[in-house]
């Protein structure tokens, strides 16, 4: 890596530009190129950010996504609505409202602690665009303060009448609502008795079940995938308990709850038979589980969503749960591969797993029953748990005179292996009430439903769009924080949105990895004091969407 370094000789100090690399195990410096002295470093570094005009570029800050998000913020009002739902309070000179608001644009740009934020801040234009004179003192103590006490019904209130809005100005239908589940980890102390919400969860989608976590619930349009509902809860419950609750908090929010052309699509994580009575229709995914009697249908139709994928299928007509519903039996290869990897993986796990028991057994302190009636409810209970090891597996038990078992050896049946792999992998079934519409609609309509899992991948992102790590204690801290966030990603979906129109099609991620490329410099008029603030040089792409951006 190069970098600038000085040497001081007859008390003159020169520079020079110098780089370090590791040859066999030690360090070796080598001089790129000599610079001079201190006047000659700094005639070097006025030339090196002059213009084409020989005006003098002080400074670039982080301009088109700070001033894209803040474009829809404007257009939405949002600052007009949160003013309305939350008790007014300025602290720094800036209303709680627009604390928010920086919180959720933060969020979208550069997640970190509310501690980082006056580092960041001074990076983009946005003290400039707010007219944050104090932006320094913009730190963790002050958005706490314009967190408090900010009640939970008045942030519902807030997300509703945010939605009301987007969907008034944007024309978008309340007919397919996407539903789904999702849970982040905390670094909350097991020993914080304040926050009830998180909880120890092996089933952590982040793998980290020994930190505490919290549940995430959201509904996104069917188009854009712009959030409209979200509800935190309890890192205890799973996805099925906690549907009923929310769909209760759904019942009194959304405003057309009980209309017949309203349509909800989830995963099976919020399937059950009680959880689909609370709702009036739905395409939703049930495990095969419930009806293995499918696993032996042949799959005889094939039908192509969007022109180019192709998914192979059998629609038939079932009572499941005492109701009629229509059922769609599709086979996915990617889901097929997938558990294929999760069988081998088992295979090799249970066969490290004998290999241990068996030096468990040679040791002569071992304090385990070798009985063999006892020894084999042992092993089917500790190694041959792992989904589908007991029929994959053989179990052979060598055993002395008295009838303990002294080793254990194994068989894998093949035969089995692949039977397993032919009959079972690779098959989702997908359940529906609408029974007037047809294969394609439904497979459409519940695929369309993945966008939201993406949502979920980027909000566990580091860079943008992050949600995570959560830095505050308080259960009333983390929901407020949880609203900024979603709100987030309703200026984004909706800055999404707002893009398509004009043509440009892109995801979350990229749209904001592109923004952030768009700088804004500030400029000395040559042989003037006057600063002239100008856009960096574009691609193309960035050019596209910074008039796309002007438009709004």
């Amino acid at each position: 890596m190069a970098s600038l370094q000085s040497k001081i000789n007859k008390g003159i100090t020169y520079w020079y530009i110098i780089e370090s690399k590791r040859v066999n195990g030690k360090v070796k410096t080598n001089v790129i190129e000599y610079i001079g002295n201190t006047q000659k470093l700094k005639e070097r570094f006025n030339e090196q950010y002059k213009n084409q005009d020989g005006e003098i570029v002080l400074k670039s800050y982080i301009h088109g996504s700070t001033h894209a998000l803040l474009k829809i913020v404007n257009k939405l009002g949002i600052e007009e609505i949160l003013d309305e739902c939350f008790t007014p309070r300025i602290r720094d000179g800036v209303k709680r409202s627009q604390s928010l608001i920086l919180i959720a644009i933060a969020r979208m740009c550069a997640p970190g602690s509310k501690d980082s934020f006056p580092d960041w801040v001074k990076q983009t234009t946005l003290p400039n665009e707010l007219n944050l004179i104090k932006h320094g003192k913009l730190n963790c103590n002050h958005f706490w303060d314009q967190m408090d006490e900010i009640p939970i019904e008045a942030l519902q209130e807030a997300e509703n009448k945010i939605v009301e809005r987007i969907l008034k100005m944007y024309d978008i239908k309340l007919d397919k609502l996407a539903l789904d589940f999702t849970n982040y980890f905390t670094y909350i102390s097991s020993g914080n008795t304040r926050n009830t919400l998180t909880k120890r969860n092996k089933n952590n989608k982040q793998k980290r079940s020994d930190l505490r976590q919290f549940q995430y619930a959201l509904v996104t349009t069917k188009d854009f995938t712009i959030p409209l509902y979200s509800f935190v809860y309890s890192g205890k419950y799973n996805d099925k308990t906690a549907f009923k609750n929310y769909i209760e908090n759904l019942k009194k929010r959304i405003p057309n709850y009980e209309s017949p052309s309203l349509t909800f699509i989830f995963d099976g994580g919020g399937t059950s038979k009680e959880n689909l009575k609370e709702v009036p229709y739905y395409i939703c995914r049930l495990s095969l589980s419930s009806c293995k009697e499918l696993y032996d249908k042949e799959l005889d139709e094939t039908i192509t969503l969007n022109k180019r994928k192709e998914i192979n299928c059998k629609r038939l007509r079932k009572k499941i749960w005492n109701e009629d519903r229509t059922g769609i039996l599709t086979f996915s290869e990617k889901l097929y591969k997938g558990q294929v990897a999760g069988l081998e993986l088992n295979i090799v796990k249970t066969i490290e797993d004998i290999k241990n028991q068996n030096i468990q057994l040679a040791n002569p302190k071992k304090r385990i029953d070798t009985t063999k009636d006892k020894f084999i409810i042992r092993v089917e209970e500790k190694i041959l748990n792992r989904e589908h090891m007991s029929d994959v597996f053989n179990i052979i038990y060598n055993v002395d005179k008295n009838g303990k078992v002294e080793t254990i050896e194994y068989e894998i049946k093949e035969d089995v292996a692949n039977e397993i792999k032919e009959k079972y992998f690779g098959k989702k079934l997908i359940i529906t009430n609408r029974h007037d519409w047809s294969t394609e609609e439904i497979l459409q309509t519940y695929f369309d439903q993945d966008a939201i899992e993406g949502i979920f991948k980027d909000t566990k992102e580091e860079e943008f769009i992050g949600f995570t790590p959560q830095f505050h204690w308080t259960d009333q801290k983390m929901i407020v924080n949880m609203f900024c966030s979603t709100l987030g990603l309703q200026l984004l979906g909706v800055l999404n949105k707002e893009l398509t129109d004009k043509g440009i099609k892109i995801t979350n991620k990229k749209l904001m990895v592109t923004t952030e490329r768009i700088r804004e410099a500030w400029i000395k008029a040559k042989n003037s004091n006057k600063i002239i603030k100008q856009l960096e040089k574009m691609d193309d792409l960035e050019e596209k969407i910074w008039a796309a951006i002007n438009s709004i």
